[in-house]
């Protein structure tokens, strides 16, 4: 769905710690998650150290979002 999006003019971000997966399947924007059982968190971190992991895996993606499109792009948290 993220090929169809970017060929409609709206830029995606895929959060996913299948990274090799996403590049197969040539998404441009690539966020590395933490586990696929928990991508956008980390539950053996302390509360406040997932709060702050979640908000650099958000301005991950946010300046993914902001880059120029390359197919297989990896963003680190």
């Amino acid at each position: 769905m993220a090929k169809e999006l970017e060929q409609a003019g709206l830029p995606t971000a895929l959060i996913t710690n299948l990274v090799s997966v996403a590049t197969t399947v040539g998404a441009n924007r690539i966020i590395r998650g933490t586990a696929i059982t928990h991508p956008l968190g980390d539950p053996s971190r302390l509360p406040a150290d997932e709060v702050r992991w979640r908000e650099q895996v958000v301005r991950a993606s946010l300046q993914a979002l902001l880059s120029q499109a390359e197919e297989g792009q990896v963003f680190e948290p």
